[in-house]
């Protein structure tokens, strides 16, 4: 994508923004480039899933740029939730399901699906591996604090 974009822009006037890391961001080597990107196309931190995944969309086609080929992959590394192609969507859910999740959004954009979900952190553990697993390696998601809420009563039995 990178070396496209730069073909393209060549012969063009254009600056040179220049990023790096910070030690507080070791694990996520994208987070310059995520944080750049957002403010240029103006996405907020409350903004919902669904969104910051049309504002993606909008930028992408404003820039002359195939929406197809590049919001999917720019959404699996910048937009908290899942992303999946539809024929394993049914799996995902599932599996969501069962780790007593909760879907609170879908959006299809690019031939992606979009799911916004919130998930008891316990259940989410390993999840990274059985997404990838169920869905051929074609999904990807994130993860972000939300809230904080009450322990199933099993859970909370347990600890007395």
């Amino acid at each position: 994508i990178v070396e496209a974009f730069c073909r393209r822009i060549e012969n063009e006037d254009h600056g040179t923004i220049t990023l790096s890391c910070s030690p507080f961001h070791s694990n996520t080597a994208l987070y310059p480039i995520i944080g750049c990107l957002e403010r240029v196309m103006n996405i907020e931190r409350q903004d919902p899933a669904a969104l910051r995944l049309q504002k993606l969309d909008d930028f992408v086609s404003a820039c002359g740029l195939e929406t197809d080929d590049i919001v999917p992959f720019v959404a699996s590394v910048m937009i908290e939730g899942a992303t999946l192609p539809e024929e394993h969507l049914g799996d995902v859910i599932n599996d969501l399901q069962q780790r007593r999740a909760i879907i609170t959004a879908t959006e299809i954009r690019s031939g992606m699906n979009l799911l916004t979900v919130e998930a008891p952190l316990a259940g989410m553990f390993g999840y990274s591996a059985a997404v990838r697993s169920v869905s051929q390696g074609r999904a990807s998601f994130t993860m972000a604090p939300l809230k904080y809420g009450p322990a199933p009563a099993e859970t909370a039995e347990s600890f007395v």
